[in-house]
């Protein structure tokens, strides 16, 4: 249930479940614990309750090898990637650019696929710019995906 409660962004119903003692540290049948649920899910705030005051792992890689990272890069999570990329230097930024690059191929050059793979640029960010996101850009970013990913859990 809390992975479910990442996933969907619900804070207040992570925090509860928490506070109830619910396990963090559980993986499902597949390896991914409730960071790649979360990195999936796309709700910067649960993941950084989660990581900043639980201490859940956010790169530790399901069975398959894909880490939170990825998960995030699948789902098209902007937000989640950069913060990902900045909380440390990650070992899987090659493949998670890798994979960036086959799923803007993948949907046609989707706008929130290609926001990803600009994060993999190094020239991309230059501090005080405005990223030009619109508010419809913002609500596609933070919508439901369900379905919209391969096979990562």
């Amino acid at each position: 249930a809390l992975m479910w409660a990442a996933w969907s962004g619900t804070l207040g119903t992570v925090k509860m479940m928490v506070r109830h003692r619910a396990d963090a540290t559980i993986a499902n049948r597949n390896g991914c614990t409730v960071a790649h649920w979360a990195s999936s899910g796309g709700n910067l705030a649960v993941c950084e309750y989660l990581h900043d005051v639980i201490g859940v792992d956010f790169f530790e890689p399901n069975h398959g090898g894909n880490t939170p990272l990825t998960h995030a890069v699948a789902f098209g999570r902007a937000e989640i990637v950069e913060w990902l990329r900045n909380l440390r230097d990650s070992d899987d930024d090659d493949i998670a650019e890798q994979l960036a690059q086959d799923f803007v191929g993948w949907t046609g050059n989707d706008r929130r696929r290609m926001q990803v793979l600009q994060l993999f640029n190094d020239d991309y960010w230059v501090e005080g710019e405005d990223d030009g996101e619109d508010e419809d850009a913002a609500a596609d970013r933070s919508g439901s995906v369900a379905g919209d990913a391969t096979n990562i859990y």
